[in-house]
């Protein structure tokens, strides 16, 4: 009897994990276009990957499992609240070379406070809430979880997951590729990928492209970076000798620089 209740908790608790994980990443569709439907696609991607996730939960202890889980649940929470907030000011998705590029956003650190909404800690309601329930409920149980699933069964279930998790991306990706051939492989529209296959489908092909940009990358030798210097030297001597050169000597000039101009600006 033991053995069966100790099993029945460990199914539990790898599917409340799972469903919470789902139910974040869902929750995310609304902060990107609202109300608005979304193609099947976004549904069949994000649910996959829950499952990816969750065949990954299986193989572990009820311990470990759970300190795994909150581990890639504040991962999770933190893609997705930086991608809504990206959103509301780029309207696009982050991606790893737009991370590595955070430290700049410092000097505009109010800038970026103030695109949090209050909402966005819904994204971290369940490690608010409830995880810390979870704990006390763990404290309170009167047996001690000594069985649970057996290997194989760990196992199997896992392998379980990963196929109808890696059929349902495949399946998503595929859908998107047929509606706009060559959209992932050019990569061009962040937002539009990441809206029909999900966002962390999305994040593990930008992990994937920017890996494999860095191991085929080389550096460049003594030789060309002394004929770049070079080319920009010559560049410059050719720029100071122009028709343009002091044309302007002696007059009031005003210089008028725009960038990333909104439209009601320009009044569009």
């Amino acid at each position: 009897m033991a053995r069966w209740r100790d099993s029945f908790w460990d199914t539990l608790s790898v599917l409340v994990y799972g469903a919470i994980l789902l139910i974040k990443t869902y929750f995310v569709k609304f902060s990107f276009v609202g109300n608005v439907p979304l193609h099947r696609s976004f549904w069949l991607g994000t649910l996959g990957a829950t499952l990816v996730l969750t065949a990954l939960l299986l193989l572990f202890k009820p311990r470990w499992r759970y300190h795994l889980f909150l581990g890639i649940n504040l991962v999770v929470s933190l893609i997705l609240v930086a991608d809504v907030v990206y959103a509301r000011y780029f309207n696009d998705v982050t991606s790893v070379a737009l991370l590595r590029q955070a430290k700049l956003a410092a000097g505009v650190q109010d800038s970026v406070l103030a695109l949090i909404k209050p909402r966005d800690l819904a994204y971290f309601f369940d490690l608010l809430v409830l995880i810390p329930a979870t704990l006390w409920v763990r404290r309170r149980r009167s047996y001690t979880h000594q069985f649970g699933l057996s290997l194989v069964s760990k196992i199997a279930l896992s392998c379980i997951c990963l196929l109808v998790g890696n059929s349902l991306i495949q399946a998503s990706i595929a859908s998107l590729q047929e509606r706009q051939p060559g959209l992932i492989r050019a990569f061009w529209d962040k937002q539009v990928i990441a809206q029909n296959i999900g966002n962390l489908n999305f994040h593990a092909i930008d992990v994937w492209r920017y890996a494999k940009k860095q191991v085929a990358s080389t550096r460049l030798s003594q030789e060309e970076q002394a004929a770049m210097k070079a080319w920009f030297v010559a560049q410059t001597k050719a720029a100071n000798t122009n028709n343009y050169q002091n044309a302007m000597q002696g007059k009031n000039l005003i210089m008028v620089q725009l960038e990333a101009f909104q439209s009601f600006v320009l009044n569009l």
